[in-house]
C-alpha cells in the first residue's frame, strides 16, 4: 500500500538522511509520512503478517476478546486489567511447546501475545483483543459464527481468568490478527483524539481517558524468530506468502537482516532502490490521489465483525 503524502528527503554522501538539500546531498527519496490511510493500512498488514508468522512457530495459538460487563466506572482502557489477567494466565498455565533460548540454552514454555485496547464503535464500551501464542483453552464449547465466517466459543478456564465480563475465544488468522492490527486506522479519527478525556455527566467531572493501543511481547519482537530461521526464504526474494499471494515483507524482517547479513540486506536495498525509481511515473500525486479515494471507499466497508 503507498504512502498518500511521502516526504521529500537526501541522503548524504555519509549515508545520513536529511528532509533538505544540503551541499552534500547525493540522492533524492520519496519517504512514507506514517500517518495517511496508506501507512496506517501497512503497518496494520505487516503487523498481521509478523503475528501469523509468530503463530506458526507454535502448535497452539488462540484469539481473545476480554470485555466489561457493565461499563467500569472509570469508562477508560486500563491496561493493568489485561496485565493481571496475563499473570494469573501464566500462573495457572504453561505453553504447550518448550522453547530453548539460543543465547543462554535456558528451557522455557512461554506464553507470548499480541493485544489491542480499543472502545466499541456504538457504545465506546472499553475491551480488548489479544492473539496469544502457544496457548489455547481445551475447554472451549460453541458460542456463535460471527458475521465473517468465523467460530466464536466461550471457556470456562477464561472466564475464571476474566472476571470482569463478557469473554470469547477463536482461531488466529490472518483476519483475526489484522483485526487486531486495525487499531491504528483509528488514530486518524477525530472521535479518537478526543477520547482522551471522558466527562461525567452525573457530577461534571472530566475524567481521563486512555487513547486506545496496542502491546505485545518483547524480547524477541513478535516474528524475530521467524525470520531468524527462516531467513533464506525472504531474502534476497523480497517477499512472503500471505494467504496464497506475495507481499513485501515486515519492515521488521529488514532491519533484522541489516544486522544478521549485512551485504545481504545492502544488496536487497539496492534492489529496492531501483524498483522504487521504476514507480516513480506511477506515483504521481493524481494517481496518488486517485488511489487514495478509492481506499477510502474501501475502509469504510470494512467490516471488523468477527
Amino acid at each position: 500500500m503507498p504512502c498518500f503524502s511521502p516526504v521529500q528527503a537526501w541522503r548524504t554522501d555519509k549515508g545520513e538522511i536529511v528532509f533538505w538539500r544540503r551541499h552534500d546531498a547525493e540522492t533524492e527519496y520519496k519517504l512514507p509520512c506514517g500517518h495517511c490511510e496508506g501507512c496506517l493500512l501497512e503497518r496494520s498488514r505487516q503487523w498481521a503478517v509478523r503475528c501469523m508468522h509468530e503463530a506458526q512457530l507454535w502448535e497452539r495459538n488462540c484469539f481473545v476478546t476480554l470485555t466489561y460487563e457493565e461499563t467500569p466506572p472509570w469508562n477508560s482502557l486500563r491496561h493493568s486489567d489485561f496485565q493481571k489477567f496475563m499473570k494469573r494466565l501464566r500462573k495457572r498455565f504453561k505453553g504447550h511447546k518448550e522453547n530453548i533460548d539460543v543465547r543462554t540454552g535456558k528451557s522455557s514454555y512461554p506464553i507470548r501475545y499480541y493485544m489491542a485496547g480499543e472502545y466499541g464503535t456504538h457504545g465506546g464500551r472499553p475491551h480488548y483483543h489479544a492473539c496469544l501464542f502457544n496457548f489455547a483453552f481445551e475447554d472451549i464449547e460453541f458460542l456463535r459464527r460471527t458475521n465473517s465466517g468465523s467460530n466464536l466459543y466461550r471457556s470456562a478456564q477464561l472466564e475464571s481468568l476474566w472476571p470482569h465480563g463478557f469473554s470469547s475465544v477463536g482461531d488466529v488468522t490472518f483476519e483475526s490478527a489484522a483485526y487486531v492490527a486495525r487499531y491504528v486506522m483509528k488514530k486518524m479519527n477525530k472521535e479518537a483524539i478526543e477520547k482522551g478525556q471522558e466527562i461525567n455527566w452525573e457530577t461534571g467531572e472530566v475524567m481521563p481517558r486512555l487513547p486506545e493501543y496496542n502491546k505485545m511481547s518483547l524480547k524477541p519482537g513478535i516474528g524475530a524468530n521467524f525470520i531468524d530461521k527462516y531467513q533464506s526464504d525472504v531474502f534476497p526474494n523480497d517477499y512472503v506468502i500471505v494467504n496464497g499471494h506475495k507481499a513485501k515483507p515486515p519492515r521488521y524482517y529488514f532491519k533484522r537482516l541489516k544486522q544478521a547479513a549485512p551485504d545481504l540486506y545492502e544488496q536487497v536495498e539496492f534492489v529496492r532502490a531501483k524498483k522504487g525509481m521504476e514507480l516513480c511515473e506511477e506515483n504521481t500525486p493524481e494517481r496518488l490521489g486517485a488511489r487514495q479515494i478509492v481506499l477510502q471507499s474501501k475502509l469504510k466497508k470494512l467490516e471488523r465483525n468477527l
